[in-house]
C-alpha cells in the first residue's frame, strides 16, 4: 500500500522527565513548537540542554511525560509500541553523531535494514539500497564493513539508511560532531539537498555556525525553549513546491519476516564471525584452549612431581621398614632373626614389595693410605630390591656371589669418591674391610641429590657413603652377630604403618614373643607428606589463577558481546524493528 503525505509536527507544552541514576530529572519543560512541511530546522544549545531528548521524542524513541505531540493530527502519545515502531520505520530517518551502523554488516546491508522491517522484497530492497548509496557517493563501497569506511563515509551510509523507506522526516543529532571540517560540510550539504527535495530536516547541534543553513533556528537551554528565529527568506535556492514522492511499502506478513530471517541466518553468523564477533570468538577459543592446556600441564606436573618424590623417597629409604632382632624391650627375651623370617614377611604381608636380610656394621675401609669410616651393609639380591638402584659403573651383586660367599663389594658414590682419585678406575681394585680384602665390583649412582629438605639431603648423604657386600660373605668373613636384621620395602609410603603392624603380627606368630624392634622412616614420610601438601597447594594456586584468568577472559568476551548486542538492538529499534523482529 502507499503511504499518504506527511503532515506537520506540532508539540504543545511537551515535557519529559528522565530517570538519571535513580533521580528524576526534567529534560524538557513545556516545549511548544510547530514544524511545517519542507522545513529545515536547526536546534541549538549547550551540552545537556535537552536537544537529544527533543529529537528522541520527535522520532518516537521516547514518550513525552506531559503535553501533546501531534503528527499530522494524530496524538502520538496514544499510539502503542507497534504503531510507534511503524512511524520510526516508515516516516523517520535517523542520523547521529556516532553513525550507529551495525558493525557486522556491510554498507549495503546496513542501508537495507529499514526496508527489511518494512517488508520490502529482497531484490527491490537491495536495488534501492544500491541507488541510495550511489546518490551519496558510495557506489564503490557497497561491500565494505563500517570499520573499513572513514567517518564521513559512515555518516553518508547513515543518511542513505535514513532514506531507505522514504525518510520524510530526517532527524540528525550532532551529525558533524565527530567529523573533520571538510567531511562535516559534505554532510551538511547533503542534508540541505534533502531539504531542497522536500524532506523535513531537523538538525541538533551546539555549533551555532550551522544555524545560517537552516530555515528556522530553535534555541534550547536547560530544557526550555528560549528562542525561535525564522530564516526562510534568506535561503537560496527556493524550496521545491512539494514533498518527496512517497515510497510504496508492502504490508509485511509474519511468514515473510520468518522466511527473511531463516534465509539470512547463515549470513548473520558469518558476518558476526568476520567482524566484531571475530575477536570475541577468537578470545573464547583462546580462553578454552588455555584452560585445557593449563589443566593438562598441571596434571603432567603433578604426576611428574609425585613420581619424582616417590623416586627420591625410595632411594633415601622413606618406604623402608627396618626389623632389628636381638633388640628386645626390657624383660623380653631377644629374637634372633634369620632368612626364613624374610621369606615369611614376603609371603604374609601384601604391602611388602621386597625384603632382604641385612647385616650392618660400622667398619673402617682402607685403600692404600685412604681410610673411610662408614657403614658396611649386606644385600641379598635374590629379592631384587637393589635392582632399582642405578649403576655408574660395573655390575651389581648376584645370587651366585652370595652362594659362594665371594669377597666382592659395591661402593656408594660418596664411598667411591673417598677411596679413589678422580682419574682412578675402581672396578676390579681391592679395598680392605675390617682386615678382609674385597674386590670392587660396581659403583652406584648418587641418590637424592638436590631433592627435598635438609633432613632428606642428610639421609641421602649417608646412603651414598655405604658399601654393600653379599649376606653369606658378611656372615663368613666379617665379625657379625648371631642373627640378621630385615629390611622390608612397601609399594607406597602411605602403606608403611599398616605394613609395619602386619610384619609385627607375622613375626610374633613365628617366635611367640615380641623380642624385636620395628622402625620406620616416619620422619622421611612426614617430610614427603609435608612437601607433597606444599606442592599440591602450589599447583592448586596455579590452577586457580589459570581458572580465574580464563574465566575473566571469557567474561570479558561475553561482556563485549552483550554490549555489542545491546547497541545493535538499539540501532534496530531506531530504524523501526518490532519486538517480534528482535530475538
Amino acid at each position: 500500500m502507499s503511504r499518504g503525505p506527511m503532515p506537520a509536527i506540532k508539540l504543545e507544552a511537551v515535557s519529559c522527565v528522565l530517570d538519571v541514576a535513580g533521580t528524576a530529572t526534567c529534560a524538557l519543560r513545556s516545549i511548544t513548537l510547530q514544524i511545517e512541511e519542507r522545513d529545515f530546522v536547526y536546534v541549538s544549545g549547550p551540552s545537556g540542554a535537552g536537544k537529544t531528548t527533543l529529537l528522541n521524542i520527535l522520532g518516537c524513541l521516547l514518550r513525552p511525560t506531559g503535553g501533546t505531540y501531534r503528527l499530522g493530527g494524530t496524538d502520538v502519545r496514544g499510539l502503542d509500541a507497534g504503531q510507534l515502531a511503524g512511524l520510526r520505520r516508515e516516516t523517520f530517518g535517523f542520523v547521529s553523531q556516532a553513525p550507529n551502523l551495525i558493525e557486522s554488516a556491510t554498507a549495503l546491508e546496513n542501508v537495507e535494514v529499514p526496508g527489511r522491517y518494512a517488508g520490502m522484497r529482497a531484490q527491490a530492497r537491495r536495488q534501492r539500497a544500491r541507488d541510495l548509496l550511489a546518490s551519496v557517493g558510495l557506489a564503490e563501497r557497497l561491500d565494505h564493513l563500517p570499520g573499513e569506511l572513514s567517518g564521513g563515509e559512515q555518516q553518508r551510509v547513515a543518511v542513505a539508511r535514513a532514506l531507505m523507506n522514504g525518510g520524510r522526516v530526517i532527524l540528525a543529532d550532532e551529525p558533524t560532531g565527530s567529523l573533520d571540517t571538510s567531511s562535516g560540510h559534505d554532510i551538511m550539504r547533503l542534508l540541505e539537498r534533502l531539504s531542497d527535495a522536500g524532506h523535513i530536516v531537523v538538525v541538533a547541534s551546539h555549533d551555532d555556525k550551522l544555524a545560517e543553513r537552516a530555515d528556522r533556528h530553535v534555541e534550547i537551554r536547560d530544557g526550555e525553549l528560549v528562542a525561535v528565529t525564522e530564516r526562510r527568506s534568506a535561503k537560496v535556492p527556493p524550496r521545491c513546491a512539494s514533498a518527496p514522492a512517497p515510497i510504496s511499502l508492502p504490508v509485511p506478513s509474519r511468514w515473510l519476516r520468518i522466511a527473511e530471517a531463516l534465509r539470512d541466518a547463515p549470513k548473520a553468523v558469518r558476518s558476526g564471525l568476520v567482524s566484531a564477533g571475530r575477536a570475541g570468538a577468537a578470545l573464547s577459543v583462546l580462553s578454552v584452549a588455555l584452560g585445557v592446556a593449563a589443566a593438562a600441564t598441571l596434571l603432567g606436573v603433578a604426576r611428574g612431581g609425585a613420581n619424582a618424590g616417590m623416586e627420591a623417597l625410595t632411594h633415601v629409604g622413606a618406604d623402608r621398614i627396618m626389623v632389628r632382632g636381638a633388640d628386645a624391650p626390657v624383660g623380653v627375651a631377644p629374637v634372633w632373626l634369620g632368612v626364613d623370617d624374610v621369606r615369611a614377611i614376603i609371603e604374609g604381608v601384601g604391602e611388602v614389595r621386597a625384603a632382604a636380610p641385612v647385616i650392618r656394621l660400622n667398619s673402617n675401609v682402607l685403600r692404600g693410605e685412604r681410610v673411610l669410616e662408614t657403614t658396611v651393609r649386606t644385600a641379598d639380591l635374590g629379592h631384587g630390591w637393589m635392582q632399582e638402584r642405578a649403576l655408574a659403573g660395573g655390575v651389581l651383586l648376584t645370587d651366585e656371589d652370595n652362594a659362594r660367599r665371594a669377597p666382592v663389594a659395591i661402593l656408594g658414590s660418596a664411598a667411591h669418591t673417598a677411596l679413589f682419585g678422580p682419574d682412578e678406575e675402581p672396578i676390579g681394585q681391592q679395598v680392605v674391610i675390617d682386615g678382609q680384602p674385597f674386590v670392587v665390583k660396581g659403583i652406584l649412582e648418587p641418590v637424592g641429590e638436590g631433592r627435598g629438605s635438609v633432613a632428606a639431603a642428610r639421609l641421602s648423604s649417608l646412603t651414598n657413603r655405604q658399601i654393600y657386600v653379599p649376606v653369606q660373605t658378611a656372615l663368613a668373613l666379617l665379625p657379625a652377630s648371631k642373627g640378621v636384621d630385615i629390611e622390608a620395602y612397601v609399594g607406597h609410603p602411605d602403606q608403611i604403618e599398616r605394613a609395619a603392624r602386619s610384619i609385627r603380627d607375622v613375626l610374633f606368630r613365628r617366635h611367640g614373643r615380641d623380642g624385636f624392634q620395628i622402625r620406620t622412616a616416619a620422619g622421611g614420610i612426614d617430610i614427603w607428606q609435608s612437601e607433597r601438601r606444599a606442592f599440591q597447594g602450589m599447583l592448586a594456586g596455579i590452577a586457580a589463577v589459570a581458572a580465574i584468568s580464563g574465566g575473566l577472559a571469557i567474561m570479558a568476551t561475553m561482556l563485549v558481546a552483550v554490549r555489542r548486542r545491546v547497541r545493535e538492538v538499539g540501532i534496530r529499534i531506531m530504524v523501526g524493528a518490532r519486538r517480534s523482529d528482535i530475538s
